[in-house]
């Protein structure tokens, strides 16, 4: 499909990476795109918002609880290339947007996904658990 496109001299083709590799492919992105359909969670989103890199993902359940529309990234709605494309270009365009944007998701990121917020509620769910016993 890249090769009938005339995009195939513009992709990479990595094959599977290390989590450290693709950590290291990740912060030289601009933005992440996850037109995900269906996303339990959304640990690209995370991985990317960590980096402070903006994301544009689908509206669709865990990528719309970790995205923070307009603020910690742009959702789109599901299997709607138009506005994707559109949200897409709109960032690639706005670099003072991409780094606002990247800063707030970096912000949002530690203060609900790192480890220690991680371990944190784990405990609260472990207490409160323990206590209808």
């Amino acid at each position: 499909l890249a090769l009938q496109q005339g995009i195939d001299d513009s992709i990479t083709w990595t094959g599977q990476l290390s989590w450290e590799a693709a950590m290291g492919c990740l912060v030289l992105m601009d933005v992440v795109v996850v037109p995900s359909r269906f996303e339990g969670f959304g640990l690209t989103a995370v991985e990317a918002m960590a980096c402070r890199i903006p994301v544009v993902a689908s509206r669709v359940d865990g990528l719309a609880e970790v995205i923070q529309d307009g603020v910690t990234g742009v959702l789109v709605p599901p299997e709607d290339p138009l506005n994707l494309a559109s949200a897409l270009i709109a960032l690639l365009k706005d670099k003072e947007r991409r780094q606002q944007i990247g800063n707030a998701a970096r912000s949002h990121a530690e203060e609900n996904y790192s480890y220690p917020k991680f371990r944190e509620r784990c405990r609260l769910l472990y207490e409160s658990l323990i206590a209808l016993c």
